[in-house]
């Protein structure tokens, strides 16, 4: 309680006007911004820590997907550096997807998308 006195005059007599204030909501809003103003530097080192995720997690999502397009028998440049090594492309998928190098390479992508769209938000 908040408790205010004035001195008055009341049906010329000498009184005290007595004012009581209940500052309990004020008190809660007042404890409520505190604690608001104690998370904020909380949230910004969260987003930090975050963005400190994002930037290798994009170089591993990109290299992955840079690895998947180079092993592809499918594109042409694929093609033509696998002949000049004397390797067939189209022997070595089944290989990679008998050793799970595939599999394994589509894990890390899918793996590393969740993450980075949980950093996010």
């Amino acid at each position: 309680m908040d408790v205010k006195a004035v001195a008055i005059v009341w049906n010329e007599r000498p009184a005290v006007l007595v004012f009581l204030t209940d500052i309990a909501e004020l008190k809660k809003s007042q404890e409520l911004m505190i604690q608001t103003e104690k998370m904020i530097p909380l949230g910004e080192m969260a987003a930090g820590v975050a963005h400190e995720l994002n930037n290798p997690l994009g170089v591993i999502l990109n290299s992955v997907q840079n690895i998947q397009r180079r092993l592809s028998p499918d594109l042409k440049a694929n093609i033509e550096a696998a002949e000049e090594f004397g390797i067939d492309l189209q022997k070595t998928a089944p290989y990679l997807e008998k050793r799970d190098v595939l599999s394994t390479l589509d894990t890390i992508r899918e793996s590393g998308k969740k993450r980075s769209e949980k950093c996010k938000s």
